[in-house]
């Protein structure tokens, strides 16, 4: 379903896409698995930074580096869109991060901490920051070498809370 007050735009650019032959419009998506409402305006934009990053700037090392850390942010995105409470779970930010570094499930890293949530508004500093770590852990660090091991391992220090945390 469309939300109520994007109806007039989709509608409009339905009737446009049959003339042009292309469909361009923004509007949330209800989610039927827990009735809240999609927003797609964010994601969208990073996809289309990236692309005016790709066709503005030849191939080379620091753009596939900055079309990283924006695939990072839109990871973030995807989080926060489909949380309930705003917060992201520690664990999923440091799984999805080394997955797309390249290594995310051998048997060369472990993962280990505390059931926490990181709150939204911190999750996208903490993501880049996880970013560029495993990134240098895959080039350079434990990951690059073979009989090394990489461990992330997190704690809450006494008399703190998990927001405290971080």
């Amino acid at each position: 379903m469309v939300h109520l007050e994007d109806r007039t735009a989709v509608m409009q650019a339905w009737d446009e896409a049959r003339q042009h032959g292309k469909l361009d419009v923004e509007y949330r998506v209800w989610r039927a698995s827990d009735g809240a409402w999609l927003q797609h305006r964010t994601p969208n934009l990073l996809a289309v930074v990236r692309n005016v990053a790709r066709r503005s700037i030849g191939p080379s090392p620091e753009r596939d580096e900055y079309d990283a850390r924006l695939a990072a942010l839109g990871r973030v995105q995807g989080f926060l869109s489909r949380s309930r409470g705003y917060s992201v779970p520690l664990v999923d930010v440091v799984e999805a991060e080394l997955h797309a570094a390249g290594d995310g499930a051998s048997n060369k890293v472990g993962i280990a901490g505390l059931a926490v949530d990181l709150p939204g508004e911190s999750v996208q500093a903490v993501a880049l920051a996880l970013h560029e770590l495993a990134v240098n852990a895959v080039k350079y660090g434990a990951i690059a070498r073979p009989p090394a091991q990489l461990s992330v391992l997190w704690r809450i220090e006494a008399g703190q809370t998990a927001r405290q945390a971080w």
